[in-house]
């Protein structure tokens, strides 16, 4: 008999690993099958079978603060979002057929969390650059921030040594800065649209080591 035949696809033609369930773009480790696809037709990310971070505590959706702490487990759930076309006095009829479905469903995985943890601050704001206990900086370096909320970021303030030296207003949380030399406490203060507040030190040394002048242990 005939031997297995290679199958080329055609030109324009793009093989893509896609979600079993969802048949979008493959993701996460769940099951997927190839399938081929006209080039820049490809699925996109995969918003309806989801990996979602939630609390440890609570099942909740974990908060930016949660993930930085590790406070968080990974869950598989189902998300069905429906538009209306049809609809003439602004009812989503479409969505709320799916809602009642998924009402009646007793799998948790029909059920995904809307609302974030309520038991920390969901701002989370740190120092990736420079880090902390770092000696012999130069005079002048760049610092760089990361922070994030469930809100949007309205304030980053940097602060040398208890006194205020820089305001970043928008992304990316990054700026020039120049000190002299010794030790120095750097200190990053950010808000949120919702009000909430959060700060990280570190302490630095600029052309000596970060704890010069440190008393020694006897």
């Amino acid at each position: 008999g005939l031997g297995p035949v290679n199958f080329e696809a055609p030109e324009g033609i793009v093989t893509v690993e896609v979600d079993k369930i969802s048949g979008k773009r493959a993701h996460d480790g769940f099951a997927s099958r190839p399938e081929f696809f006209a080039k820049g037709s490809e699925p996109v990310e995969d918003d309806m079978h989801v990996n979602l971070k939630v609390c440890k505590s609570d099942g909740r959706l974990a908060t930016p603060s949660d993930i930085s702490g590790q406070n968080y487990d990974n869950k598989e759930y189902f998300v069905f979002k429906e538009e209306d076309p049809v609809s003439t006095d602004g009812k989503n009829r479409w969505q709320e057929a799916i809602l009642n479905w998924t009402n009646g469903q007793s799998d948790s995985k029909y059920h995904p969390p809307t609302e974030y943890c309520g038991t920390t601050n969901p701002l989370s704001v740190e120092w990736t650059d420079p880090i902390d206990r770092i000696s012999n900086l130069p005079n002048t370096f760049k610092i760089k921030i990361k922070a994030t909320s469930t809100s949007n970021i309205t304030m980053i303030e940097i602060y040398a040594d208890g006194s205020k030296i820089r305001n970043i207003d928008s992304l990316p949380y990054e700026a020039d800065i120049t000190l002299n030399d010794g030790v120095h406490k750097l200190q990053v203060k950010a808000k949120d649209k919702d009000g909430h507040e959060k700060e990280h030190t570190i302490t630095v040394g600029v052309n000596t080591v970060w704890d010069a002048g440190a008393s020694p242990i006897p």
